[in-house]
């Protein structure tokens, strides 16, 4: 992880996880559609329901740079990856805290699924950290937020929630998605599991459909015992594409924020609309900043540095 650190976003995109073709020496990892591998040190198998082999790692690879995780499992939808990393951490009888501005599908299968394991949760108000403080019961184990929320873009202050999270001894989950690694590294900010439905900017071109789960080496260890369960393993053909597909993320998605904030401002001008959920404006017109600063912008609307 060191040479990734020193190296840009730009490069790791390309260049991490990447390892190529070691027979050909090509410079495009091969699909390895394998069920079945040798035992040749009698202790490690490769299948895909482990979520080990070579395609799906080296995904995990490229997308753990992107967002300075230690380590991470490639799965076959957000909602897999988002209901895993949660259902791991907890048991009959643990509480949940949950931001109540969430993705339709986090929101639903909480409230459809947990009571049936014998879990609880809270909904909260996002937009005050403290909320979240108040909410804190004995039994509580996860706090779970997304920001910027889908759709309306709520930001809940990441830096804020991991702190209280952490004095508490409790895990934190977020759902990066409409951030993307590009803009957002949650874990830079105290946050310990990182999901994504890779289905929209990790994807890019609307013939994806995954997830991810980015943390420490021991808490992905924990995911990854009940993921084997759940069994929400990528095939190695859509692992190929997603890992083709981190190439150009980050030339994508800052095309997109220059796009969004063009639309934004233009919308925003028309008397017409009455209302444009857009963060970055706000933080625009907070501190007069010029339009050829948006990258900026957007960078501290999402709580970087």
């Amino acid at each position: 992880m060191n040479n990734n650190q020193r190296a840009s976003k730009l490069t790791l995109s390309v260049h991490a996880g990447s390892h190529g073709d070691p027979r050909f020496k090509g410079t495009v990892t091969p699909v390895f559609p394998s069920t079945a591998y040798d035992y040749e040190d009698g202790a490690t198998t490769l299948y895909p329901r482990y979520f080990n082999t070579p395609n799906q790692k080296a995904v995990v690879e490229k997308l753990a740079a992107l967002e300075n995780a230690e380590d991470g499992i490639i799965f076959s939808s957000g909602m897999a990856a988002i209901l895993t990393a949660i259902f791991a951490m907890m048991k009959k009888g643990d509480h949940a805290i949950f931001q109540n501005d969430l993705y339709g599908g986090t929101f639903h299968a909480i409230v459809n699924e947990m009571p049936r394991y014998g879990m609880e949760y809270t909904l909260v108000d996002g937009s005050n950290p403290e909320n979240f403080k108040k909410a804190i019961r004995a039994e509580t184990k996860v706090i779970y937020i997304e920001t910027p929320s889908n759709p309306t873009l709520k930001i809940t202050d990441i830096k804020a929630v991991a702190d209280i999270a952490r004095a508490h001894g409790i895990i934190t989950i977020i759902d990066n998605t409409f951030a993307s690694p590009v803009n957002q590294n949650p874990i830079d900010l105290g946050i310990d599991i990182v999901t994504h439905s890779g289905t929209k900017y990790i994807g890019g071109h609307s013939d994806i459909s995954c997830g991810a789960v980015l943390a420490s080496a021991s808490l992905t260890k924990q995911v990854w015992e009940s993921a084997i369960h759940f069994g929400g393993s990528l095939d190695p053909n859509t692992s190929w594409l997603v890992e083709r597909s981190l190439k150009t993320i980050v030339l994508r998605v800052r095309q997109q924020n220059g796009n969004a904030l063009a639309i934004a401002e233009f919308l925003k001008s028309d008397n017409r609309i009455g209302r444009v959920y857009y963060p970055v404006l706000s933080i625009i017109r907070i501190i007069q900043l010029p339009k050829h600063k948006c990258q900026e912008a957007l960078v501290e609307c999402y709580h970087l540095k």
